[in-house]
């Protein structure tokens, strides 16, 4: 079993192999106790969705590591892997630009999780 750095640098790798487009890696430890971080890329078509599902999935059950959870393949519109400390969203172009999933994260939910922080401390 391998670290949650070693899962994303393996996805990245893979991701560049079959030429997935516009590879983001967030980091969300901060923001979700689910997971560490967040592996976001696009594919131009459903084939190449599902490709990019195939080469990272096969990679990674090369290092001894198998989703908890996958969702999506089938249609190839938007595929989600469950790595535990990483999750991997791979998307058609128009999916990734409706839900935005960066801006999400990054301006929507910091706020919100700051809020919490400075609640929680001003009741210690």
């Amino acid at each position: 079993m391998i670290n949650e750095v070693a899962i994303k640098n393996a996805v990245v790798t893979s991701l560049e192999e079959v030429k997935g487009d516009d590879i983001r890696v967030l980091d969300i430890h901060e923001l979700s106790d689910m997971a560490t971080f967040m592996v976001i890329a696009s594919g131009n078509t459903d084939r190449h969705v599902r490709a990019m599902t195939r080469q990272v999935t096969d990679d990674l059950r090369d290092l001894g590591e198998r989703p908890l959870g996958t969702e999506g393949e089938t249609q190839g519109e938007w595929v989600l892997l469950d790595y535990g400390e990483v999750i991997v969203h791979l998307m058609q172009q128009q999916t990734r630009d409706f839900y935005d999933l960066e801006k999400l994260w990054d301006e929507d939910l910091r706020p919100m999780i700051e809020k919490q922080r400075q609640q929680t401390s001003a009741l210690t």
